[in-house]
């Protein structure tokens, strides 16, 4: 499905009705938003205009906007919409959660991993967690789902490489929390099994016998 039904699907769900039903327009109803789009004021107020084609039976409007309808959701659902993706390979890590990529053009970028929150510099496991997410990716090629950049100016993404979701296998390892704010659905509860997986075996820095979330260690030092 084009974006086209994305791009315009308000424009034309205000518009579509009142086309197919000209009966219903009349001088105080033809809103200013589609003006100059085939319905408009005549001047002085007194009437408008349709286009030709406007004079369409009850039922051939229906039919119209029912199948506008079903072209909205399917454009909507689509699980075949693209994804913006980025490759390179990873040349520094910063931390548990943070990393830099090399793009194929030598751009730099960095990248923050969507959804997980590893311990910061400084805090208990934080240079483990460093460590396990550079045996995992460091000197690799990865592929990144991006999902948002923050306001740090990061790209922030699923990190993928040799077919494996890093920011998962972070959890699996016991080196990340769930980040519970910014996660979201499908990951958000697959993920939280795997965190409650690797504390119930004790790995990873569910091993230590008091764990702090980085947000309250951050919380903390403020």
């Amino acid at each position: 499905m084009t974006p086209f039904f994305s791009r315009y699907r308000l424009h034309l769900f205000i518009a579509l009705p009142l086309r197919l039903n000209p009966s219903a327009v009349g001088p105080d109803k033809v809103p200013s938003c589609i003006e100059g789009r085939g319905i408009w004021r005549r001047e002085h107020g007194r009437g408008c205009k349709l286009r030709p084609n406007a004079g369409r039976t009850p039922l051939q409007s229906f039919a119209v906007l029912l199948l506008f309808l079903v072209c909205s959701l399917i454009s909507a659902h689509s699980p075949c919409r693209a994804e913006n993706r980025l490759s390179g390979t990873v040349v520094s890590v910063m931390d548990g959660d943070t990393l830099g990529i090399r793009t194929p053009n030598r751009a730099f970028v960095k990248v923050r991993l969507y959804g997980i929150d590893a311990p910061e510099h400084g805090q208990a496991y934080g240079n483990k967690a460093k460590k396990a997410l550079s045996c995992l990716v460091f000197k690799k090629n990865v592929s990144i789902v991006v999902k948002d950049i923050d306001t740090y100016k990061r790209v922030v993404g699923i990190v993928w490489t040799q077919g494996r979701n890093i920011n998962e296998q972070m959890i699996r390892k016991g080196y990340a929390w769930v980040y519970r704010w910014f996660c979201r659905e499908p990951e958000k509860s697959r993920w939280l099994k795997l965190e409650k997986e690797a504390k119930t075996e004790r790995i990873g820095l569910w091993a230590g016998k008091k764990t702090v979330p980085p947000w309250q260690w951050r919380r903390r030092k403020r």
